[in-house]
């Protein structure tokens, strides 16, 4: 299963590249940017938290082999529509719309199966290495993109993405789950919905891990969708250059999600969670004064070491405390503040850019989540405590 995301996740950031460069390309400003990604948050951060209800109740295995399908079906169209030179910024706006509709329901499921197919107490390492296969595939499809794109054409990197999703159709298809147990009569769905929006506001250290992501990924990780524009304006470059400062910080998440899981067994998960955002709002503020390609790159690449620690981190703790019948619905919310939050920010961050300068708009988010964390660190002292074994 491990072999076979990565597979697809390659090909979903290879697409992502592609992508970025070439609305960038249409139309030249960072704001459309933002929109492309924006339209994203609206379905992840109203959807998802239903699809944790459908993680907890429908057959997981038929449901990802639909979404799969339908993952395949928008990229091979947005390709077509390259091939054709009929694309607009308004097809892309409308395929990442529909893609994050899918996402909503694909990622909670996911999740959740995770934890039926790993012992409990291998569960650290198996989040740690799932989290390598999204984050760290990060470093493989965009180090693709540049070669792709300049042999093959832009259609190519959507073709490819649209085939790299069969992979993890065969893999659903060939495993073999264990049962579910159900612990009474199955809620409604709107009852399931209400059940979980109370267990997690019952829980006051889920409810601060929550927050915490959701500010970091709202006002600093919206620098990704900013990246083509650092890669013209900043660095004078084009899609190679947006290769290297997309593959950098998820090479960083590769090593970040290993070192993790190689000392699983470390016992202040606070130090793990604080020391990340400061080091990540640190090097995202140095990043943003650079005009040197190959600095910049490590300063991205200790960001992916960073930020894989980080939601790696947050994840394990808000799987351990959370009960099996709650998972599907909790691991949702998780899915709202790491993947639906950060397009919602990009929409500001892009218009600072487009008005202030790229820079300055990094600069703003960077500086706002790390004074979060620090007001945390003061105000929340003896509850982050509870994230100490």
């Amino acid at each position: 299963m491990w072999s076979s995301l990565l597979v697809s996740n390659s090909g979903y950031w290879l697409q992502t590249v592609a992508q970025d460069y070439l609305v960038y390309e249409l139309s030249g400003r960072a704001l459309d940017l933002g929109i492309v990604s924006m339209v994203r948050a609206v379905p992840l951060i109203s959807l998802s938290f239903f699809g944790g209800a459908v993680a907890d109740r429908l057959n997981q295995r038929r449901v990802l082999m639909v979404t799969q399908s339908l993952f395949a079906a928008l990229a091979g169209l947005l390709g077509l529509l390259v091939q054709l030179h009929a694309i607009r910024v308004w097809h892309v706006v409308a395929a990442s719309f529909f893609n994050a509709v899918l996402m909503s329901v694909d990622n909670p499921v996911r999740q959740s199966l995770l934890v039926r197919l790993v012992p409990r107490e291998h569960l650290m390492n198996a989040i740690a290495l799932n989290s390598v296969t999204f984050i760290g595939a990060a470093a493989i499809g965009p180090a693709l993109a540049g070669p792709v794109v300049s042999a093959f054409g832009m259609a190519a990197g959507f073709y490819l993405n649209a085939v790299s999703y069969f992979a993890v159709i065969w893999a659903v298809w060939a495993m073999r789950l264990p049962g579910r147990e159900h612990h009474g009569q199955r809620e409604p769905v709107r009852d399931a919905l209400v059940s979980g929006l109370s267990y997690i506001a019952s829980s006051p250290l889920i409810l601060l891990l929550v927050s915490l992501l959701m500010v970091f990924t709202f006002f600093a990780m919206p620098y990704q969708a900013m990246l083509p524009v650092f890669a013209r304006r900043a660095f004078g470059g084009g899609l190679h250059e947006l290769s290297y400062l997309r593959a950098a910080p998820g090479l960083g998440s590769l090593l970040g999600g290993l070192l993790l899981a190689r000392f699983s067994s470390f016992p202040r998960k606070d130090f793990l969670v604080l020391g990340s955002c400061f080091g990540m709002t640190a090097a995202l503020l140095a990043f943003s004064f650079t005009r040197w390609l190959m600095v910049a790159l490590v300063l991205l690449f200790g960001v992916g070491v960073l930020w894989s620690v980080f939601q790696s981190t947050v994840q394990i703790l808000m799987q351990q405390l959370t009960t099996d019948q709650m998972r599907g619905r909790v691991m949702s919310l998780f899915t709202v503040s790491v993947i639906g939050t950060w397009p919602l920010g990009a929409l500001p961050m892009s218009w600072a850019a487009d008005r202030f300068g790229v820079a300055a708009a990094t600069v703003c988010g960077a500086l706002v989540a790390g004074l979060y964390a620090l007001a945390l660190a003061v105000k929340a002292r003896r509850l982050l405590g509870g994230l100490r074994e």
